[in-house]
């Protein structure tokens, strides 16, 4: 049986806020995309996506999820700190529901932000969903459990009209003095 935690509406709030950043001749990876529940839906909606996720459990729920709904998608098994693709591959990626908050450690933050920028064409763009530290919930769980910004990556700048919890990374962030030169820069790693 497929998990069942998030709704319909959720979905289709998800996918009207991606159609503002994808276009169709987008090539896109789901990083972290779980059972592939918005991999899916993107595909259905005409989208070319891959999956990709840590967990082998995940992945067959992805695959039987496709399947069931007769749509041909590709999953694959891979870490946030070592994406398996080429580089250069993807336009778009996204990173939602806050799986970039699985990664503890800022170490680990930067390792997966130099993947992700790695494996994204030179115009390309991420798009990393995360919650706001600052909310009262957050602050909650990091006087108790220890999370914190010494722990995570937080931004506070968001573009005009993002939901707050939203944060934008694009490739553009890292100078390159040409968009042919393959050795682009990197954020230090810590």
């Amino acid at each position: 049986e497929l998990p069942q935690y998030a709704t319909d509406e959720k979905t289709a709030g998800d996918l009207e806020a991606l159609r503002r950043f994808l276009k169709p001749t987008d090539h896109i990876l789901d990083l972290g995309c779980g059972w592939g529940r918005v991999t899916c839906a993107l595909v259905a909606s005409g989208y070319h996506v891959v999956g990709s996720d840590l967990s082998e459990n995940l992945l067959t729920y992805a695959r039987q999820y496709a399947a069931k709904a007769g749509l041909n998608v590709r999953f694959d098994r891979g870490s946030m700190t070592n994406i398996p693709y080429p580089e250069e591959t993807f336009d778009k990626i996204i990173c939602l529901w806050g799986v970039f908050n699985h990664l503890l450690t800022l170490s680990d933050q930067v390792k997966a932000l130099n993947e992700m920028y790695g494996v994204l064409k030179p115009d390309g763009m991420a798009f990393i969903e995360m919650g706001n530290g600052e909310r009262k919930k957050y602050r909650q769980i990091r006087a108790t459990v220890g999370y914190g910004q010494e722990n995570r990556l937080w931004n506070s700048q968001y573009k005009e009209g993002a939901p707050p919890n939203v944060l934008y990374l694009h490739c553009l962030l890292y100078t390159s003095p040409s968009p042919r030169d393959r050795t682009r820069s990197r954020m230090p790693s810590s």
